[in-house]
């Protein structure tokens, strides 16, 4: 996803800009869903032991992790004024130029007004990553961990992967 993806993005940014949200959207499909997809077809585990298919989720478990969301959300929200207090003086105009450019970027990929803008925000900003990446990463790397490691290890090395992807 980061190289694949990342350099056809790169590429088409520099030709038309109107359609990077498309390659975008394709770049996390290619690169990421269809690789997992691909490993789960193979996999000795299959499908429904790499995604946990079959389970009972409790009423409880659905409330603890709305809250677990909104907490650590707020989390983050609050890190934002921290992350800029912490920034040397010497580096602010870096950090800003960085901080704009991150924005011009997402405002390409994801920005616009009216409904098509929202309908492709929604997709390639929230649904086909959350989904790619659930199935990658919950699904096929930490269910394959979990033969090899405990449960808590192969969260951790899950999470950590997960980390470094969106550093």
């Amino acid at each position: 996803q980061i190289f694949g993806g990342g350099a056809v993005a790169f590429l088409l940014l520099f030709k038309q800009s109107d359609w990077i949200w498309l390659v975008q959207g394709c770049g996390q499909v290619l690169f990421m869903l269809l690789p997992a997809i691909l490993v789960m077809r193979y996999s000795p585990l299959g499908k429904g032991g790499l995604l946990r298919m079959g389970g009972r989720t409790t009423g409880l478990q659905w409330v603890a992790g709305l809250c677990g969301i909104l907490s650590v959300q707020l989390f983050v929200t609050g890190l934002a004024p921290l992350q800029e207090a912490l920034v040397p003086e010497s580096l602010m105009e870096v950090y800003k130029n960085i901080q704009s450019q991150i924005e011009n970027i997402y405002v390409s990929i994801l920005g616009g007004t009216g409904i098509i803008n929202l309908i492709k925000g929604l997709l390639v900003g929230a649904l086909v990553p959350a989904f790619s990446e659930e199935i990658l990463f919950r699904g096929v790397m930490q269910a394959s961990l979990e033969r090899v490691y405990s449960p808590m290890k192969a969260i951790l090395w899950t999470g950590a992967i997960f980390g470094l992807i969106h550093f």
